[in-house]
């Protein structure tokens, strides 16, 4: 039996991106071979059409819009041989639990053989026998989407002196990659924004606050897309700067939270969005990032910390206005390939369609 070995290449991508693997040969034998695709990473009034919670009266959700994804995987051979037992590992739609989103319809092209669910995010194991020489095959998943606006009405909860984050388990009060929360910096940042503060929604919009006014955002920062630590400390950043922050000193603080990655519409209204019959839009430059937590008796709050820097009025804390977020996942995964033989390359795409 032939020794297989491993090898990977790692890639930030936002866009259609193609990686080529050559074939590796040691001591005359084929090797196996891997590819990792990273996965990038005014005022509105909200029409009312529903109330939900355990109260039944403390989160507004606006009138629904659907939206159509499609991502598109493109897998070529341009090798001189054969690819075979090609197996792709493909990160799905989490199993979305925040109260603005949900998924309707979920369909692929190749039937996975295996999803296997960590946490909320899945992961869709798809397996293709074999890719002759010069040629390509294409692998698409297709979700429908409903998205509401949604508003938390923190007016009905004044005068409960007792407002605490659920006990959720540790898994969302634990540091993660890019979540630091138990970094000394980061543990006495939180203690001090939160010092004095009577129950966790006080403490949550100190957190805001702080983290909307500490980093400035900077699309050329050198930390950028380097996580809460690095924000806390140089005070620049991008989006995932300001969620990973307002994640990371959260914790700290004892409050359940979490990062939600997806797609934002950049004008905030979600019209980009909205497209006319036969069209399409790639999401390339529509990567977003922003944070949840939770509260009891509310459930998973929405904060977007970066769509604040500008007004600093709280238009964003526990509410989502408009239809312009669309959530994909609470962890960013990568798409990985393995196979034997051949020289695959992998592209993955990400299209909203109509």
């Amino acid at each position: 039996m032939p020794r297989w070995q491993k090898f990977s290449v790692i890639l930030s991508v936002v866009l259609l991106v193609f990686v080529g693997v050559g074939l590796v040969k040691a001591q005359g034998k084929e090797l196996e071979q891997k590819i990792v695709l990273q996965l990038d990473k005014p005022e509105n009034t909200v029409q009312v059409t529903e109330t939900i919670n355990a109260e039944g009266n403390l989160i507004e959700r606006g009138s629904a819009v659907y939206r159509d994804l499609r991502i598109k995987i493109t897998l070529k051979n341009s090798g001189e041989q054969e690819a075979k037992n090609i197996r792709l590992e493909v990160p799905l739609l989490a199993e979305i639990d925040s109260s603005y989103q949900r998924i309707i319809e979920e369909n692929f092209s190749h039937k996975p053989v295996e999803i296997k669910k960590e946490s909320l995010n899945r992961i869709a194991f798809i397996e293709i026998d074999s890719l002759l020489p010069g040629k390509s095959e294409v692998i698409t998943i297709d979700y429908r989407v409903q998205v509401n606006p949604v508003r938390v009405k923190f007016a009905a909860l004044l005068g409960q002196a007792n407002l605490k984050g659920q006990n959720l388990g540790q898994v969302y009060l634990q540091p993660g990659a890019k979540i630091e929360s138990d970094h000394p910096q980061i543990v006495t940042k939180a203690a001090e924004i939160t010092a004095g503060k009577k129950n966790d929604l006080d403490k949550i919009k100190a957190i805001y606050d702080f983290v909307v006014d500490h980093i400035q955002y900077d699309l050329n920062a050198p930390v950028r897309n380097k996580g809460a630590l690095a924000a806390l400390q140089s005070g620049t950043g991008v989006c995932e700067e300001y969620a990973a922050l307002f994640t990371a000193l959260a914790r700290a603080a004892g409050i359940p939270a979490r990062q939600v990655n997806g797609y934002a519409d950049p004008k905030g209204t979600g019209e980009s969005f909205n497209l006319a019959a036969g069209q399409a839009l790639n999401l390339r430059g529509y990567r977003h990032s922003w944070a949840e937590f939770y509260l009891e008796g509310i459930g998973w709050v929405p904060v977007d910390p970066t769509r604040d820097i500008n007004s600093k009025e709280q238009r964003y804390f526990g509410a989502l206005p408009r239809t312009s977020h669309i959530v994909q996942n609470y962890l960013d995964q990568s798409l990985r390939v393995r196979y034997r033989g051949g020289k695959l390359s992998a592209g993955w795409e990400e299209t909203l369609v109509r």
